[in-house]
């Protein structure tokens, strides 16, 4: 997809991919005539509620991040940084162990654990303890993993979500019932915001709160603790007529060697100390593409940024990470989903 002439690819009678980040900026612009298509239903991990990630309707959606953008912003979260601190601390005492075990790990679980607990810490005002534990203490992770399947299903066939809504269908669904997985989160979600809201509530300035004191209700705090665009257009002399869904290859984007260079599919981080002035900020520009652009970009970037330049210095600085079987690094399992607009 990193080829100029496959920019623009179909991939489906109503379907396109594209891995040209022009087209992205111009599909994902604060002015953008473009609007999210059925895909993003799938992203809603409770059916029957929305999030600020599904969506659809472009006022509500603007509103919900008005009232969310200053608790993501972390200017109304008491203590955020030491609050990343202390998690990345238990991260690097979680690594230690292994090291005095001299036992080797999967750095990949302990990335999510330590991901999972910021994010719990900074929603909640404490983590649910993954790293602590060493384990996926409520099973939030193995049961995202094992709905992926699901998830793409109903990306591709947005109709599924409105058969999964039927009250025939109803057990199948997560429950707040549930022991662990997402039915977990949900109960813990639903819990945190009853005190929140309760007659005895306090006022705690963590992201909730922020929140709460920003007018979001009830209902809509539940679904955020939780948590494609049609088109009618020409570019670059290509028609996109109105209704077709474009989704966008982040793979391709990442390996384009006209922005990252001929060797783009290296993993060469010299690159970004080599390139000329000019060079490096169309590199950063493309990148930054990760956390989506315009009206829909990442609500939590700045804390994600603080967060990956921390735990980063620190496992740099402390320890001499290295693959336990370079033949054999990792097993994938690939999974097909693109965010369609």
């Amino acid at each position: 997809m990193h080829l100029p002439f496959r920019d623009v690819a179909r991939v489906g009678p109503n379907d396109l991919i594209t891995s040209d980040p022009e087209l992205m900026r111009r599909m994902l612009n604060v002015r953008t005539h473009y609007r999210r298509s059925a895909w993003y239903d799938a992203m809603r991990l409770d059916p029957t509620k929305d999030n600020v990630l599904s969506q659809r309707n472009d006022e509500l959606h603007a509103s919900t991040r008005s009232k969310m953008a200053a608790g993501y912003s972390g200017r109304e979260v008491d203590d955020l940084e030491p609050r990343i601190d202390a998690n990345v601390q238990r991260l690097i005492g979680l690594i230690d162990g292994y090291i005095a075990r001299d036992k080797p790990f999967d750095f990949g679980h302990k990335a999510q654990y330590f991901t999972l607990d910021i994010i719990s810490d900074l929603a909640f005002g404490e983590p649910f303890g993954d790293v602590e534990t060493d384990s996926d203490v409520h099973g939030y992770i193995g049961a995202t993993e094992e709905s992926m399947p699901t998830i793409i299903v109903t990306t591709v066939m947005p109709w599924v979500m409105k058969l999964l809504q039927m009250p025939i269908f109803k057990g199948m669904l997560p429950s707040d019932k549930d022991p662990v997985g997402v039915g977990r989160t949900m109960a813990i979600a639903k819990k945190v915001t009853a005190e929140r809201f309760g007659p005895n509530a306090k006022v705690q300035r963590d992201m909730l709160g922020s929140f709460v004191a920003k007018g979001l209700g009830r209902s809509q705090v539940e679904s955020e603790i939780l948590m494609q665009i049609l088109a009618g257009d020409t570019f670059k002399g290509v028609y996109l007529p109105g209704g077709t869904k474009i989704g966008y290859c982040a793979w391709g984007i990442y390996r384009r060697r006209d922005i990252f260079g001929d060797d783009a599919d290296e993993f060469r981080p010299e690159r970004w100390v080599e390139a000329p002035e000019e060079k490096l900020r169309l590199m950063e520009d493309t990148l930054e593409l990760v956390f989506g652009y315009g009206r829909w970009q990442c609500l939590g970037k700045n804390i994600a940024m603080m967060e990956l330049n921390k735990v980063f210095v620190e496992l740099v600085r402390r320890f001499d990470l290295a693959v336990v079987n370079p033949i054999k690094p990792w097993n994938s399992t690939k999974r097909r989903s693109f965010p369609a607009v």
